[in-house]
Parts: C-alpha cells; structure tokens; sequence
C-alpha cells in the first residue's frame, strides 16, 4: 500500500506498516529531509528498531544543490543505508 507522507495517516495504516515492518524483522524506519519524523519513530519503538535519515534530490530546489552538493548528500545517503543494511 502506498502512503502519502503530508497526508493523515490512520491507526489501521500504522498498524499495517507495524505489521509489516515486524513481519520483515526491519530494524531500521527511514524518513525524508522536511518531514516530521514522528511517525517514523512511532513505528521504530513499536519495532524495537532505529530511524535514519533518507535524502531524496527532490526535496531541494535546483538552488540549494549543486554537482558538489549532490555528490555529499549522495554520499550520506550511501552511509546511512550501510549502516542500516549492515553493509559496512
């Protein structure tokens, strides 16, 4: 099921996501830059799990990023999805 992050999530949605999350053995609960992580962390504590950070090119204005900054922001989401995935 897709899911609308700015949009009102309900508590058969969460337990869905809950559920599926446990189902999964997921101990890591990711969310985008500028948007409100509680959520997330609602789903994280239900899980035991942890929440990291995701950085989606499409939350920055053509302004605010640049070749290098891509390549950093690229970089960190390579590093947060290491650790979560145990990778590295």
């Amino acid at each position: 099921k897709n899911f609308d992050p700015q949009g009102d999530v309900s508590l058969a949605d969460l337990r869905h996501v809950i559920d599926a999350a446990k189902e999964k053995n997921a101990t890591h609960i990711f969310f985008e830059d500028f948007i409100s992580p509680k959520l997330s962390e609602s789903v994280a504590r239900e899980i035991n799990g942890t929440t990291a950070i995701f950085s989606p090119m499409e939350a920055y204005s053509t302004n605010q990023i640049s070749n290098d900054s891509y390549v950093l922001v690229m970089d960190r989401n390579l590093m947060v999805l290491s650790e979560a995935l145990d990778c590295g």
